[in-house]
């Protein structure tokens, strides 16, 4: 019965967890947002910041109808779409961040150093 009780008490949790990361991102497709210092670019490694620039990860959005942007940390957002507003609104400890999320998913994180490293946040 204590067994029964924790898993209850477990996938409760879960589904209390999945649905607060969904209602704080509010989002209904591939969404993607890069926030970084524009002012800090030349301390940005250039291969992370060849990256943030590429091609690759956004045609990869485009092609899935998603959507994408890349911010300053201190852009006026109030006339941005509400998903940047929301997706730009949560917690972030460095900079360049990283923010992917979907109507099932969200992760926030730091930039990963390459191109690689972001298509792998992208697609997971």
């Amino acid at each position: 019965m204590k067994s029964a009780i924790n898993a209850t008490s477990i996938f409760v949790a879960a589904i209390a967890f999945s649905s607060m990361l969904g209602s704080e991102t509010n989002v209904d497709k591939l969404s993607v947002l890069i926030i970084e210092e524009t002012e800090n670019r030349s301390s940005i490694p250039p291969v992370q910041l060849n990256a943030i620039f590429s091609n690759s990860w956004k045609e990869y959005v485009d092609e899935q109808q998603g959507q994408w942007r890349v911010l300053d940390q201190h852009s006026d957002i109030q006339k941005e779409q509400a998903w940047v507003v929301n997706l730009f609104d949560l917690k972030r400890d460095s900079l360049p961040w990283l923010i992917v999320a979907n109507k099932d998913y969200s992760k926030s994180c730091p930039l990963p150093d390459d191109i690689n490293g972001i298509m792998k946040e992208i697609k997971r």
